[in-house]
């Protein structure tokens, strides 16, 4: 899912991102992203800057109702706005402007993390010893 309340950068990322394979749904504004919840998506990526509810208020709602990784997506550059944004619950941030080859680069390391994170949840440990 991506939200943010610029369209043509929302439409920019879902076409590049649709180009990848990647099923993608919108929310222009921090109320919308909770219509669209239940469809439960595998990543959010997430404007800070958005009108009625901010991104960082939003984070800090829905981080308890999904597990998912949350990437923070702004133009605030300072320090404290990414540990801020990380603080909160997000799982990591991009600062305007950005590649997007960075956004994709970034998007499949927190899948494939997520992916790992599941399978590891379902196979048994198990201790290998040297003989």
């Amino acid at each position: 899912m991506i939200a943010g309340d610029e369209k043509e950068i929302v439409e920019f990322m879902r076409d590049a991102l649709r180009d990848e394979g990647f099923e993608v749904r919108v929310a222009y504004d921090g109320k919308e992203v909770f219509n669209k919840l239940g469809e439960k998506p595998n990543l959010i990526i997430l404007d800070l800057m958005m009108p009625y509810l901010d991104g960082l208020e939003v984070c800090q709602i829905i981080r308890n109702k999904v597990t998912c990784p949350i990437l923070s997506l702004t133009a605030r550059s300072e320090e404290a706005d990414c540990i801020g944004g990380i603080a909160i619950g997000g799982d990591d941030y991009i600062g305007m402007p950005f590649s997007i080859q960075e956004l994709k680069s970034r998007i499949q390391a927190h899948l494939c993390r997520e992916q790992r994170n599941h399978q590891s949840k379902l196979l048994p440990l198990v201790m290998i010893t040297p003989d």
